[in-house]
């Protein structure tokens, strides 16, 4: 009994991790991650719309060309037969559309050049958010193993210490003659002794039930330790 008090000192001055506490830290990893995701599904989203815009005003601009360099063609060949005044006049108006396009266009390569910026910075978010997202997966991983690996060793330990807690507390209620009273396990009496005792933990364990082996790493190792 002196024997397992001092194991008891010695593990309540080893700090130990709370299983609760360690849920509670995969829960807020979890409502992490799921915003961590739907914002990288918006900006994915964002992306494609960018890149629909950018499609949409090259095609616009190609379309505002042709037109302006056909129309030209047209009416030269349509006025030839006319005075000198009227292509002078059709050729400051061709003028006069073509500085506006040519502006326009201006405008859409310094919009295009912006959008493609904001798409490599998209882009980086997007890659970075990856990133995170698979380290925290990762950590979520490492930290369950480290919670199963505690309940491993928790529960079995509690069971013993309860049952152990129970059998001082009959033999205290029930005591026999001289200290020592027979106890019925189911398969025959054994002797159960009142006071100090220098029984080992096995003896309160089945001698038929088998204990199921974990391979030990370092991690585990030092978490039985601490445990």
């Amino acid at each position: 009994m002196f024997r397992f008090n001092n194991n008891n000192n010695r593990a309540n001055d080893t700090p130990q991790r709370d299983p609760h506490l360690l849920e509670e830290q995969l829960k807020d990893m979890r409502r992490e991650l799921e915003l961590v995701r739907e914002a990288l599904h918006r900006k994915s989203l964002k992306c494609a719309l960018l890149q629909q815009e950018l499609e949409k005003s090259q095609c616009t601009t190609c379309h505002q060309l042709l037109s302006v360099v056909s129309t030209s063609s047209d009416g030269t060949q349509a006025d030839g037969g006319e005075d000198e005044e009227n292509a002078c006049e059709a050729s400051n108006g061709h003028t006069d559309v073509l500085t506006k396009l040519q502006a326009e266009l201006q405008l859409k390569d310094a919009r295009l050049v912006k959008n493609r910026d904001k798409i490599r910075f998209l882009c980086s978010s997007i890659a970075r958010l990856q990133q995170e997202c698979a380290n925290k997966d990762q950590t979520m991983t490492e930290l369950q193993n480290e919670l199963d690996k505690f309940r491993q060793v928790v529960r079995p330990l509690t069971q013993v210490f309860l049952q152990h807690t129970a059998d001082e507390y009959d033999a205290a209620a029930h005591g026999g003659v001289g200290g020592t009273r027979m106890v019925a396990t189911g398969s025959e009496p054994r002797m159960k002794r009142q006071g100090c005792s220098a029984e080992p933990l096995s003896d309160l364990v089945d001698e038929n039930s088998e204990l199921m082996k974990i391979p030990k790493s370092e991690l585990s190792r030092e978490l039985i330790k601490s445990a």
